[in-house]
């Protein structure tokens, strides 16, 4: 009977690609050629909506299997087409539209859609791959290329454009520049509390995402705006807490630019776009904690994502998971909830992105036989936004200050920006060390004859000053930064007593180290805190970053007068630059 449910269920989609299975044979033979899938007939009159005429369409496809009428209303939305599984070979091209005759002569064209597509190639129309990695595409492209002497940098006067430039790229998803993008999610279960709210800044401050969805806010607007000042974000848009419950709150930077499509107390829909040419959809989720409720958001979000075929992410705490495996500890209620969530998700052809970092989303902090945990947030996406991100992932930070752990999504799959340059800072002057720190390391003997002096001096001064700012300076950071790879690896592993009782000794200290960090910058400035008379913790935490602003080359001109766009660009201008001079 499993088997039989299993076969039939299908198709069955692992990260986005077709896993094709088939019945055990005594022959031990099996072609792996064929696969079941439902497809959508719309756009069919109705004096063509019978059986005879559906069969002689679906196998235009297919061989078909079962015939439905969907007639009424669906996820909220009022529908109506013929509903067809079909065996078809997954090696040929898929069809989109299939032309039909009336009765009186005149054809029509029927569009197909199919549910729970796979990896799909929208040059060659075929699965198990994209259009960057399709042969025919490729083939097509040598051929072009090798005929008219152009590459895909240029446009061919003598071929339409889909077959030169960058327009070649106009049946698949939009290809615009993949520029980075971080998005963040957490249910901070309360802006009152202040170890959320210092996690939420500390948060901010080292992941710098673009944006982020913040949920059970538990706040008005005047509290967000404050916050959005404070971690210098540029918009903030907000659901205000009916009572000591619920809220939301998503913020965005000045380069990114949010069109509000839907917004409810539950789902915020919304537009993104980057100045890097990023496009896509984003709806932000806050699942019903009332189990009843869930269905509904479902439905509300399916209303206008079930047919959408733009880039779309979804993220945030939906409040309920996808099968046994995402939840340890507590009962096993009814399956109907994990069933509601999966047709969902099917439905709207989403799939999980792929995280890093600890299964578990949401613990319940009880120790013993009583911890639960489960997979409750989750960022999940469609075929066209995973196609357009191919390195996007989700990291699952440590969870500090709520029961939640925060989600962050890297379109780009994660920054590695290497080790910083040393360079002088100007708090050191400050600092009465200082001077007894240059003094002892420029005295010291030469280590290699051969080197210049000058460079053996500042070589010498430059690793004492590096090492006296770490043991002055820099160690509260580093230690904050220790504790919370410890904390994730204890998070990751299985929730024993003694995980438990590390992870709260880790948690412990982890709520002391902000006070700490406070108590550090107050003393790196505590002769202008003697000459101000000011406690603004903030106004000398900014004066003491400044210079490292002013210090950032975020573009530069060149010689044909258009400014750099990346990172890349300036490095290969300065480059150019000093080889000339040199």
């Amino acid at each position: 009977m499993d088997m039989e449910n299993v076969l039939q269920e299908g198709p069955w989609l692992v990260s986005g690609n077709l896993l094709v299975l088939e019945k055990w044979n005594s022959e031990q033979r099996w072609s792996f050629q064929r696969c079941e899938f439902w497809i959508q007939l719309h756009d069919l009159p109705l004096e063509l909506q019978e059986v005879e005429v559906i069969q002689k369409v679906a196998k235009k496809v297919g061989d078909p299997r079962k015939i439905m009428r969907i007639n009424g209303f669906q996820f909220g939305a009022k529908v109506s087409y013929m509903r067809v599984r079909v065996d078809l070979d997954v090696h040929r091209p898929l069809r989109t539209t299939i032309n039909i005759k009336r009765s009186n002569g005149v054809s029509i064209p029927v569009t197909i859609r199919y549910e729970k597509l796979p990896l799909f190639c929208y040059y060659c129309a075929t699965m198990g791959h994209d259009d960057k990695r399709c042969t025919t595409k490729f083939e097509d492209d040598e051929k072009h290329r090798s005929e008219h002497g152009c590459t895909v940098s240029n446009t061919c006067p003598e071929l339409p454009p889909p077959r030169c430039g960058p327009e070649i790229q106009g049946i698949s998803p939009d290809e615009s520049p993949r520029g980075a993008m971080e998005v963040l999610s957490w249910n901070c279960q309360g802006l009152g509390n202040p170890r959320a709210v210092r996690t939420l800044k500390h948060v901010s401050k080292s992941e710098t995402p673009d944006m982020m969805f913040l949920i059970e806010t538990k706040s008005n607007g005047e509290r967000l705006w404050t916050l959005k000042r404070r971690m210098k974000y540029h918009e903030v848009y907000a659901i205000n807490a009916v009572g000591a419950s619920g809220g939301l709150a998503l913020f965005w930077h000045q380069n990114i630019k949010v069109k509000i499509m839907f917004a409810d107390a539950r789902v915020i829909d919304c537009e993104v776009s980057s100045e890097q040419g990023n496009k896509f959809f984003l709806t932000c989720v806050y699942g019903d904690p009332v189990k009843s409720q869930r269905q509904g958001i479902w439905n509300r979000i399916a209303s206008f994502g079930m047919n959408k075929v733009d880039q779309w992410l979804c993220i945030g705490d939906f409040n309920s998971f996808l099968s046994w495996h995402e939840k340890v500890g507590g009962v096993k209620p009814g399956s109907q909830d994990m069933n509601q969530l999966r047709e969902f998700l099917n439905n709207c052809n989403l799939m999980d992105i792929g995280a890093k970092g600890p299964v578990f989303t949401w613990n319940n902090k009880r120790s013993g036989s009583a911890n639960i945990r489960i997979k409750l947030n989750r960022a999940l996406a469609n075929l066209a936004w995973r196609m357009k991100f191919e390195n996007a992932i989700t990291f699952v930070r440590p969870t500090i200050g709520s029961d939640h752990n925060p989600l962050l999504v890297d379109t780009n799959g994660g920054k590695s920006s290497g080790s910083r340059p040393f360079h002088f800072e100007a708090m050191w002057i400050r600092h009465p060390r200082c001077k007894q720190v240059i003094s002892s390391s420029w005295t010291l003997s030469p280590s290699n004859p051969n080197d210049h002096f000058w460079i053996q001096k500042t070589g010498n001064c430059r690793e004492a000053l590096r090492k006296w700012n770490y043991e002055d300076f820099d160690h509260v950071q580093a230690r904050i930064k220790e504790l919370k790879q410890h904390l994730e690896i204890i998070q990751s592993l299985w929730p024993t007593a003694h995980c438990q009782d590390r992870e709260n000794a880790i948690l412990s200290e982890l709520e002391e180290m902000p006070t700490r960090e406070e108590i550090l910058w107050h003393q790196k400035a505590r002769m202008d805190w003697i000459n101000w008379g000011d406690s603004n913790f903030a106004f000398f935490h900014a004066s003491t970053i400044q210079r490292r602003h002013h210090n950032r080359i975020i573009k530069l001109k060149k010689h044909d007068e258009a400014w750099t766009r990346s990172k890349d660009e300036v490095f290969s201008v300065l480059h150019t630059h000093f080889c000339e001079v040199v």
